[in-house]
C-alpha cells in the first residue's frame, strides 16, 4: 500500500511554497510511489512539474501588508484573529480530508492549525520553517490592546505537532516537544549559462553586469528606469514590463523549464527584499543581494543579523531605492567578498530523510 502525507504550506509570499517545494521534490525522488497532498493559498504553479495533488486552503492568516515593504499590524492581528475564530469550520473538514486521503502524517511549513488538524485526524504532524506565527506576532499584540490570548492560542496549535525541523535564519522556540536543527533548504540551478542567455537575448560577449530584479510587485517604474539609465548594467525583470523602459531592461519569462534559481544564476547581483528564499537562493548560487529595508515584519531582525555569513548582501536606504541609485551599491556589492554559509545547503536532503523516517517502510 503507498503512503500518503498532508501538506499544510502557508501563502504568505513564495518562500514557503518554494521551499516546501524542494522538500516534496526530494520525497518523490526517493519514494516515487509516495502520494501527496498539498493543501495552500500559494498559487498553485508553484508547484508545477511536481506530481502532487495541489488544491486551494486558507490554511493560515500571514501578515497583511500595505506595501511590499509594509506590514500592516492592525490588519494582521484582524485576520489572524478571523482565522482562529472559523477554526472549527476549517480544523473538521480538514481532518476529514486528512482521514479520507488515507494520509498517515501531516507536514506543515508552518501554519499552527495544522497542529489542531493533525491531532484531529489522529496522526502526527512535523513542522518545518525558519519561525513561527506566534513569533511574528508577538510584537503587534505587544503594542495593540484587545488580542490577549491570540498568541497562547497559536502556541497551543503548535504544540501539537511532535516535532519541528528548525531551519537556518531562525528564532529560538521551546513549543515543540522534538526541535531537530536542518541544513539550509535551497533549490539549485538546472540550466547552464549559455541556455539562460539565449532565453533572455543575451550575447555571452555582452560585458554587462546582468542584475536580476527580485521585487514582487514592490517597484516603481521610474525607479527601474533611473537604475538602467545610471548604471550600464542590464536589468532582468521576470514579468511582463507595464510601460516603456530603457533596453537595458530585459523581461524574462519565467517557468518551471527556466526557473527563478536558473535566472539568478546568470546574474551578478539581485535586488530584493530580505526573506527566507532569496537568501536561500543567493547561498546556492552564490550571487550578492542589495535589499531595500521592509518595517513591520520581525523575521527581518533575523536576517540583518544572520544572512551576513550566507550571502554577500548590503542594505540600500529606502529614499535611494525608491529613487533609483543603486548604482554605487551594486558595484560595491558585486566587488565584495562572498561568505562560504555555515551549514550545508542539503536541507531537502534531510528533511525529507526525518519525513520518511516517519512514514516507515
Amino acid at each position: 500500500m503507498n503512503k500518503c502525507i498532508t501538506y499544510y504550506i502557508s501563502g504568505h509570499g513564495f518562500g514557503h511554497a518554494r521551499r516546501a517545494g524542494e522538500v516534496i521534490r526530494r520525497l518523490l525522488q526517493v519514494r516515487p510511489a509516495l502520494e501527496i497532498h498539498v493543501r495552500t493559498a500559494a498559487p498553485q504553479w508553484l508547484f508545477a512539474g511536481l506530481d502532487v495533488r495541489c488544491e486551494k486552503v486558507a490554511i493560515d492568516a500571514g501578515a497583511i501588508e500595505d506595501t511590499p515593504l509594509q506590514v500592516n499590524a492592525v490588519k494582521t492581528l484582524q485576520s489572524a484573529a478571523e482565522l482562529i475564530s472559523h477554526r472549527d469550520r476549517i480544523v473538521g473538514p480538514e481532518a476529514a480530508f486528512v482521514r479520507q486521503s488515507g494520509s498517515s502524517l501531516v507536514v506543515a511549513d508552518i501554519p499552527f492549525l495544522a497542529g489542531d488538524i493533525a491531532e484531529a485526524a489522529g496522526v502526527p504532524c512535523i513542522g518545518i520553517g525558519n519561525f513561527t506565527w506566534d513569533w511574528i506576532y508577538q510584537p503587534y499584540v505587544n503594542a495593540i490592546p484587545g488580542y490577549d490570548g491570540l498568541l497562547q492560542t497559536i502556541r497551543a496549535s503548535y504544540q501539537k505537532m511532535s516535532a519541528y525541523l528548525r531551519l537556518p535564519l531562525s528564532h529560538p522556540t521551546s513549543l515543540f516537544a522534538e526541535s531537530i536543527d536542518m541544513p539550509l533548504v535551497a533549490r539549485h540551478a538546472t540550466r547552464n549559462l549559455q541556455d539562460v542567455l539565449t532565453h533572455i537575448g543575451i550575447e555571452t560577449s555582452d560585458p554587462r553586469p546582468r542584475v536580476l530584479i527580485g521585487m514582487r510587485g514592490g517597484l516603481q517604474t521610474q525607479s527601474l528606469t533611473n537604475a538602467a539609465e545610471e548604471s550600464g548594467m542590464v536589468f532582468l525583470y521576470p514579468e511582463p514590463i507595464p510601460v516603456a523602459l530603457p533596453a537595458t531592461v530585459r523581461p524574462v519569462r519565467i517557468d518551471e523549464r527556466m526557473t527563478f534559481i536558473d535566472i539568478l544564476h546568470a546574474c551578478q547581483a539581485v535586488v530584493c527584499k530580505f526573506g527566507y528564499g532569496i537568501v536561500a537562493d543567493c547561498a546556492a548560487t552564490r550571487v550578492p543581494l542589495l535589499w531595500p529595508r521592509r518595517t513591520g515584519f520581525r523575521e527581518e531582525e533575523l536576517f540583518e543579523s544572520e544572512a551576513p555569513s550566507f550571502v554577500g548582501q548590503r542594505e540600500i536606504p529606502l529614499e535611494d531605492f525608491e529613487s533609483g541609485k543603486w548604482a554605487g551599491y551594486l558595484a560595491q556589492l558585486m566587488q565584495a567578498p562572498f561568505p562560504q554559509p555555515p551549514v550545508g545547503l542539503d536541507g531537502a536532503r534531510a528533511c525529507a530523510e526525518y519525513i520518511l523516517s516517519k512514514l516507515g517502510a
